[in-house]
């Protein structure tokens, strides 16, 4: 397989509006990049996945992949989110279908093909996703250097929700300690009729975790599922 890296990056004029998409690949120390847009409703979110579709899609060979973005939802999405969100049936732990599934999808047939590993960077750190930036702001009608207060925002809510995602983690491994050694205890009970929040209840954990205990599912997709 090639080695490859890409920078990835979505824009979107407005929190729902025109959008654009771009990526620049480096194979042997040679840059492409390659840009488009979205003339209909989109938003940031589909335009940062969309960039990632088009690179991917454009490599003719299975291809050895590092792809870069600073969209925290595009990378722990395919890096963490993606195996427990299939196995539960593209749900959420709470029951909630995901949004922006068909494009899951398409990452997750593109991925089969492709050896891909995901990192998120902070994009006033990272000069090709700087590139990225113009082009896909171009592309969605953004003027150069316009910083959009909804776009100051979504950074803000981003940095808040990778600390819950943090402070989530730690509280899960708290759970998982609680019942380690425990599962077939809690299996046999919930087979004999103890509701789930029964269970919950006796534990002290989330009733996700006896349904994820009960149901043997994977501990660490649940400790990472959004």
């Amino acid at each position: 397989m090639t080695g490859i890296k890409i920078s990835t990056d979505g824009a979107c004029n407005g929190s729902h509006g025109p959008g654009g998409w771009a990526y620049l690949m480096t194979r042997d120390r040679v840059k492409t990049e390659a840009s488009g847009a979205e003339p209909g409703l989109t938003t940031s979110n589909r335009m940062d996945m969309q960039a990632a579709i088009e690179a991917l899609s454009a490599l003719a060979e299975p291809s050895e992949v590092h792809v870069t973005t600073d969209s925290q939802y595009l990378a722990f999405g395919m890096a963490e989110w993606l195996p427990g969100w299939k196995e539960m049936h593209w749900r959420t732990a709470s029951g909630k279908p995901v949004e922006n599934r068909d494009l899951w999808e398409a990452l997750d047939v593109l991925c089969h093909r492709h050896n891909v590993s995901w990192e998120w960077v902070q994009s006033s750190a990272d000069a090709d996703n700087q590139r990225c930036k113009f082009l896909a702001n171009q592309q969605a009608g953004i003027p150069e250097g316009f910083e959009p207060s909804w776009k100051r925002q979504k950074e803000k809510k981003a940095n808040a929700r990778q600390k819950a995602k943090d402070d989530r983690v730690e509280h899960r491994k708290a759970a998982l300690r609680k019942v380690a050694g425990l599962e077939d205890e809690i299996r046999a009970r919930r087979a004999d009729g103890v509701s789930w929040g029964q269970l919950s209840k006796q534990y002290g954990v989330p009733e996700s975790l006896i349904r994820s205990i009960v149901r043997n599912r994977d501990l660490n997709a649940w400790l990472l599922d959004p």
